[in-house]
């Protein structure tokens, strides 16, 4: 099991989607599209969605747990 709060540590405690994606190893595109089905919580500097999108070290680390609980083939 992946300790997700040591993975996360050296982040700082908001990150910009660019660099959540890159942690992740996805594009931006595939986690602005997990941030619209809700996989993803994240904070916007502007309501109307132009300004820049922020995802917390927590919610790395949490989205990390779940992928590590989530089978990769259905049985």
């Amino acid at each position: 099991m992946i300790d997700s709060r040591e993975l996360t540590k050296d982040l700082p405690a908001l990150v910009k989607a660019d660099r959540a994606a890159e942690f992740l190893g996805v594009t931006t595109r595939t986690l602005r599209t997990w941030i619209r089905c809700g996989r993803i919580r994240a904070i916007r500097t502007c309501p109307r969605g132009a300004g820049r999108v922020l995802i917390g070290r927590d919610e790395l680390a949490r989205f990390l747990d779940v992928l590590a609980d989530t089978p990769l083939v259905e049985e």
